[in-house]
């Protein structure tokens, strides 16, 4: 079951009780069991940092696991964050953001061992076909199932249009694909 829900900050605010002022939150939930993985944009050192708390502020003071999921040197300053969650519990998630050179790059948990990087060190991750995203870009999105198929919507770098990265399959490529164009209307 896929759940996500992306909150975007436009800026940052103070934010002490994780440690600094926070840009781009995303957050998803288990549906069996309510943990919860809240990962977020750290200024100024522009890490991609995640806690883990077991269940809402309302219910639990647990947020013992807090470390970075990606170093702030590999991140492009005010980037958006999407990700998806493919379960059972939170065994299987990835998360999308900018690298420096404004590159999507992903970043996934299968199983219990983390994915990232590049050429043999993450052959499936999206930054090997090196797609880019315009610098205005401030939202994206992503829908994700079992079998690997992912679609990764963003600004195009021409800013012209929405495009999609899509890929059918676990293994197979990732293509490109602008926005078709649409009749504006307008209702009343």
């Amino acid at each position: 079951m896929l759940w996500a829900v992306i909150l975007l900050s436009f800026g940052s605010f103070a934010a002490a009780a994780i440690g600094g002022n926070v840009g781009s939150m995303f957050a998803f939930q288990s549906a069996e069991t309510g943990d919860t993985r809240i990962l977020y944009q750290r200024f100024p050192t522009n890490d991609i940092v995640q806690f883990n708390i077991s269940g809402s502020f309302a219910t639990t003071d647990d947020t013992s696991v807090h470390f970075v999921v990606a170093l702030g040197t590999n991140v492009f300053p005010g980037t958006p964050l999407a990700g998806y969650n493919l379960g059972p519990g939170l065994s299987s998630y990835g998360l999308y953001f900018l690298d420096v050179n404004l590159i999507v790059t992903e970043v996934y948990v299968a199983d219990g061992t983390v994915h990232h990087g590049t050429g043999n060190a993450c052959p499936d991750c999206i930054q090997n076909w090196a797609f880019t995203a315009s610098p205005n870009t401030i939202g994206m999105y992503v829908t994700a199932t079992a079998d690997g198929a992912r679609r990764i919507g963003l600004l195009s770098p021409d800013q012209d249009a929405i495009v999609e990265i899509d890929r059918e399959a676990t293994g197979e490529p990732y293509v490109f694909a602008r926005l078709p164009p649409q009749n504006e209307s307008r209702n009343g």
